[in-house]
């Protein structure tokens, strides 16, 4: 690899994908205890076992942070640190990182910037508010803690003002950094040495920026779709060719690495694409990397499928009494849809290079043996890494 070029993936910690797609019912509290001084209102509210869609742009950040500057440092205020601090103080419970704006930018959303707005509300709500979660401290062990703290650095290393903070970035006074303060073990993982030396253990491997790049080609085909729908309102034949297109692009201008195997449902395809969120996308990904032995032709959930559902779509899964899980047929039809959006979508992003660096390319999932058919790509590409302009 060449001097100033990277890998377009992410390390990204398994724990922490393994927490942003479980649920309060995943956890036995017979066996897992919880922080003695957390109240009994708080650990009764399932929302503070999860991190699902809570920052997914900053993690995407926060993990290629890691992934490209684990061991690197730099002069702040005239002194030579880490980058990422707080690798050695084991009494801390946090990292902390002070990231030029114009570099976790690029970090976290690869030059998708019509995310820049949710990224510096997320950035701000962080700053402003900081939540707490009932996170992994210790095996069978949860504490109360900050997963993410955000503090906003004028250009002369000042704190600026928390009400302002968002105004001001990229204003005439400008915030010139983010201080990043993120829970130690949902990343230790990815900035540990390993038996080998190098660094980084039992972590995914995802593309860069994921959740900036899903939602991006979700709004780019749901803006063909609608056009093609307003021009012939009865146009099925045209949306299905366009879907056609879409397909006949993926298997002739595929990317050095990877194959399409997968058979279509073109008239199916832009009702089922549709029928997606991009956080229902990543959490499908994350559960699927998590489960994944990086070798079978199939990625099978079978064991764990009440998890995957729970995990990936609360809102259409009822839990009845003794744990049970149950499914609407109606709301069972909605999530096979989903499912097979999900393998159409990984393959747009695929063709438009925007799998490259993931752990696999998802082709067909099959709702009846619960697994999922999978491309290894063995073809990392590389691209442009950003100017951290003061590494020494």
């Amino acid at each position: 690899m060449k001097k100033g070029q990277k890998k377009i993936t992410s390390k990204y910690p398994r724990l922490l994908a393994e927490t942003e797609t479980k649920s309060r019912r995943s956890y036995n509290f017979d066996v897992v205890k919880v922080e003695p001084e957390t109240d009994k209102a708080f650990i009764t509210n399932p929302a503070a076992f999860s991190l699902q869609n809570v920052y997914p742009h900053i993690f995407d950040g926060i993990t290629a942070l890691c992934t490209d500057f684990a061991d690197k440092e730099f002069m702040f205020k005239g002194e030579r640190t880490k980058i990422i601090q707080g690798q050695d103080e084991t009494a801390l419970t946090h990292y902390q990182a002070i990231v030029p704006v114009d570099v976790f930018k690029d970090l976290a959303l690869s030059g998708h910037n019509e995310y820049w707005h949710f990224l510096k509300n997320e950035l701000h709500r962080m700053s402003k508010t900081p939540e707490l979660r009932l996170l992994p401290f210790a095996p069978g062990y949860l504490i109360k803690t900050h997963p993410l703290r955000v503090d906003f650095l004028y250009e002369d290393g000042t704190k600026a003002s928390v009400m302002k903070s968002l105004e001001n970035i990229g204003a005439d006074r400008k915030i010139q950094f983010f201080v990043l303060h993120f829970y130690k073990p949902l990343f230790s993982s990815i900035l540990q040495q390993n038996k080998k030396g190098t660094i980084g253990s039992n972590y995914l491997q995802m593309p860069r920026a994921f959740q900036a790049k899903v939602g991006s080609a979700l709004r780019e085909l749901e803006s063909r779709f609608k056009s093609l729908d307003n021009m012939y309102p009865s146009g099925d034949d045209v949306i299905s060719k366009f879907s056609r297109a879409i397909v006949e692009k993926c298997n002739n201008e595929k990317p050095e690495g990877w194959t399409y195997i997968a058979p279509f449902n073109y008239k199916a395809m832009p009702e089922s694409v549709l029928a997606l969120t991009a956080i229902e996308v990543r959490n499908i990904f994350l559960f699927l990397a998590c489960h994944d032995d990086r070798q079978s032709e199939y990625i099978n959930i079978n064991k764990t499928f009440d998890e995957f559902l729970i995990g990936c779509f609360p809102g259409l899964v009822e839990i009845r009494k003794k744990g049970n899980v149950y499914i609407k047929p109606k709301d069972k039809e909605i999530i096979t849809k989903k499912l097979e959006g999900f393998t159409y979508l990984c393959t747009y992003l695929g063709v438009e290079g925007k799998m490259n660096g993931a752990q696999f390319l998802p082709l067909i999932f099959d709702y009846q043996n619960k697994q999922i058919k999978v491309q290894r790509n063995k073809y990392l590409c590389y691209n442009n890494q950003p100017e951290f302009n003061f590494i020494s």
